[in-house]
């Protein structure tokens, strides 16, 4: 939060912790979502948890093992499950699924290249569902 509002934004490159810096009211509403342990909009008119109750589905939620930082893979389930769509499809993707050869994090499932199974699966998933009447 300090570095947000030093910089205007967050150096994520500065520091090699993202490929790209962020903008400083999306920090400023990520501190506030953990420290007053609730996600709402900053004014507080929408509940953004309780909303997902209401989310349509299908849901493709894709989880790299790897992640341990923005979506450890037991917390991004369990929110996750807060989803209200019937078809919900939630996997956490590791070495050797649909044939990757490392663990991916965060970023990795959508910008390093050996994601290309998981991309490929995404446009699988979607003509499935795209087709289907």
């Amino acid at each position: 939060a300090l570095l947000s509002r030093l910089f205007g934004r967050f150096p994520a490159r500065l520091f090699r912790v993202g490929p790209v810096d962020e903008s400083g009211t999306y920090i400023s509403d990520l501190v506030r979502f953990w420290r007053e342990d609730c996600w709402v909009s900053a004014d507080g008119s929408l509940d953004y948890m309780n909303a997902m109750s209401a989310v349509k589905g299908p849901v493709l939620a894709l989880i790299g093992q790897g992640d341990k930082l923005l979506a450890h893979p037991a917390g991004a389930q369990r929110w996750s499950e807060r989803i209200g769509a019937g078809d919900v499809d939630f996997r956490i993707l590791s070495r050797g699924d649909l044939g990757l050869e490392f663990d991916p994090d965060h970023m990795e499932l959508a910008t390093d290249l050996r994601s290309r199974p998981i991309w490929k699966e995404i446009d699988r998933w979607l003509s499935d569902r795209l087709a289907a009447p």
